[in-house]
């Protein structure tokens, strides 16, 4: 077994000058001290599993709004037919494609954010919001240019 770690103390105190010494006492109290830090032990492994178990639900729901914030993986312009697929290398990824249909033409964006799990996939979930923004605000601006 690795080196003991001491995670509390006990502490005892009698009115009588060495009550506490007998070797029955002390094996007693010794016992008792090895099952309060089993225990604790157990309490603080427990508290880990349920973290972890919550973590693993976090990225399970972030990993399928990362799926529902892509398109259909086909789409097809006026000049052209796209697929598109990302598989992410862990739970999410930062890996993104998206299409858009605007009435000049359509746009077509993927990009890669480097990195893996949440901050690419946050990183990337925020450069597809701005395309989408900007390809909008660009369509404005031109049909006013044109008008």
């Amino acid at each position: 077994m690795g080196e003991e770690t001491r995670i509390g103390v006990l502490y005892l105190d009698s009115k009588e000058k060495g009550t506490l010494l007998s070797g029955t006492t002390r094996s007693a109290l010794e016992t008792l001290a090895t099952e309060a830090a089993v225990a604790i032990e157990n309490a603080r492994l427990y508290r880990e599993t349920l973290e972890k178990a919550r973590l693993e639900q976090e990225l399970r729901i972030a990993a399928e709004i990362q799926q529902a914030i892509l398109p259909h993986a086909e789409h097809a312009g006026v000049f052209y037919r796209a697929a598109a697929w990302t598989l992410p290398c862990r739970s999410i990824g930062g890996d993104f494609y998206d299409y858009l249909d605007l009435p000049g033409g359509s746009s077509v964006c993927a990009g890669r954010r480097g990195g893996k799990g949440p901050p690419a996939a946050l990183l990337s979930a925020m450069m597809q919001g701005i395309f989408a923004a900007l390809a909008s605000t660009t369509e404005g601006r031109r049909r006013r240019w044109l008008a």
